[in-house]
């Protein structure tokens, strides 16, 4: 009932100087909230969102989603229903032995100089096998994407192991074949973008140890050497990273030769350098300086449907909420479209669905209105007249990056109903 928040202001602000500049010589100063802890696709920082920007600018994924036409903010975002092949180029799935066969893409270059082929592939695999609880991936890729067997393994600790058991097997240099535990229509999802980023074998192998076998001290502070649209060319940890274009990507070398992303913690801080002009893109803004910039000379705003929600949570096995006519009365107790204009400043909508509106399969389903009439007489018929009975509770601030005081002006906007209920969101 329910607050869902759809313009993601984290990638909505850019200077209108990057246009200036010649295009075969673009650098450009992005100022966000942080940068990469660490780049070690199989650890704890696989995690966080400063470095998870950090791994899919270093490493590639094996297919990925086809992009979609650029919205009226001009900004290009995946079209979730269509998939590419990346590093593989073309696959086959024998239903029968639920075995996928992906078939590698030739000629392609890492950021030093390595061949991409099957044996990274397998590394990758391999490397995400052989954690054990510190990194989601290799249960993603168990749980999620159904690949059999998907276990850290004793293999694990040999680095220059070939064979990954009976789960994957690689044919030839350029071909790969995974067996799924049970049909599973995840499988090519999961192996795009974040499923499985693929480390150039070579390098990281190079910068392996007796104790760190997989190179995890060298990924979490040095770099992550994969086949990625971006090479790491500095890193200074809790200041600032810097990626330059790899002029052997094999899609075609980017646009933008370099790319900075300095971290400054304030929100309000990277409006003020951004307004002077000294960055060309700042992440992470608050929706009321989100909107102040629309008017600022030389910045252009824009934004894309996101996956956030905000809703509140009720235990209905504990009074009130175990009556549903509380419930329902809370839910047209809330007054949506004010929130939405003056906690969001218009960069959100009312939640109707059981997912976001950007997903899959997505179907839109009904939605309460704002009826605080309708919302007394239910709590009557509920047996609280006039809300008496009833104990208030506030939302505590959220510590969340970008929606902070929305989150706040929600518990404000609410606060006059006779049923001032919500938890911690």
């Amino acid at each position: 009932m329910l607050m869902r928040n759809a313009l993601l202001s984290a990638v909505a602000v850019a200077a209108l100087t990057l246009a200036a500049l010649p295009a075969s010589a673009q650098q450009i100063l992005v100022l966000a909230e942080d940068v990469p802890a660490g780049l070690d696709y199989d650890g704890p920082s696989a995690a966080i969102p400063a470095s998870q920007q950090g791994m899919v600018s270093l490493l590639e994924p094996l297919v990925g989603y086809a992009a979609a036409p650029a919205n009226e903010d001009g900004i290009v975002m995946p079209d979730f229903s269509k998939i590419e092949g990346r590093l593989v180029e073309s696959w086959d799935y024998d239903p029968a032995t639920l075995t996928w066969t992906l078939h590698l893409r030739k000629g392609v270059k890492g950021c030093d100089g390595a061949t991409f082929d099957a044996m990274d592939v397998a590394y990758t695999f391999a490397r995400a096998k052989s954690v054990s609880g510190a990194a989601p991936i290799g249960w993603f890729l168990s749980n999620v994407a159904s690949i059999d067997g998907f276990t850290p393994a004793v293999f694990g600790k040999d680095p220059k192991a070939k064979e990954l058991g009976d789960e994957v097997k690689i044919i030839d240099d350029y071909t790969v074949q995974i067996r799924q535990s049970e049909p599973n229509a995840l499988f090519l999802p999961v192996l795009s973008i974040f499923g499985l980023l693929i480390y150039d074998k070579e390098t990281m192998e190079k910068h392996a140890t007796e104790k760190d076998p997989w190179s995890h001290d060298y990924a979490n502070t040095q770099n992550a050497p994969g086949f990625g649209a971006y090479c790491l060319d500095k890193w200074s940890k809790n200041q600032e990273i810097s990626y330059k274009a790899n002029p052997d990507y094999y899609r075609g070398k980017p646009a933008i030769d370099k790319v900075t992303v300095r971290r400054v913690p304030q929100s309000s801080n990277r409006v003020v350098v951004l307004r002077t002009g000294q960055a060309q893109l700042a992440s992470g803004l608050t929706p009321k300086e989100f909107d102040s910039l629309r008017s600022v000379k030389g910045v252009a705003v824009g934004g894309v449907t996101g996956n956030e929600n905000l809703f509140l949570h009720m235990n209905f096995a504990s009074k009130p909420f175990d009556n549903p006519k509380v419930r329902e009365a809370i839910a047209h107790a809330i007054p949506f479209e004010q929130i939405i204009k003056t906690g969001y400043f218009g960069q959100a909508h009312q939640w109707k669905g059981s997912v976001p509106s950007s997903y899959p399969g997505f179907k839109e389903a009904g939605q309460y209105s704002y009826d605080p009439e309708k919302a007394k007489a239910l709590l009557a018929e509920a047996g609280y007249p006039d809300g008496k009975g009833l104990e208030a509770f506030g939302v505590r601030r959220r510590p969340r990056r970008c929606w902070p005081r929305p989150v706040i002006r929600t518990a404000r906007a609410w606060r006059p109903s006779a049923t001032r209920s919500s938890s911690p969101m």
